[in-house]
């Protein structure tokens, strides 16, 4: 997987998949951020931070 550099879209080869890339991440964390939120905040709250200051 190549990393990409960040370049203006000009510079890039034309099949470099960057928008696409994108798009498609933009969508998923759109569609995961609620969940993901959610689940981390009950995740959280099974910590009893009580025992960890000790």
């Amino acid at each position: 997987m190549q990393a990409d550099p960040h370049l203006p879209a000009e510079h890039l080869p034309s099949d470099w998949p960057a928008g696409g890339a994108q798009r498609v991440f933009r969508t998923l964390c759109r569609s995961w951020e609620a969940p993901a939120t959610g689940f981390a905040l009950k995740a959280a709250n099974l910590v009893d931070i009580r025992r960890l200051r000790g």
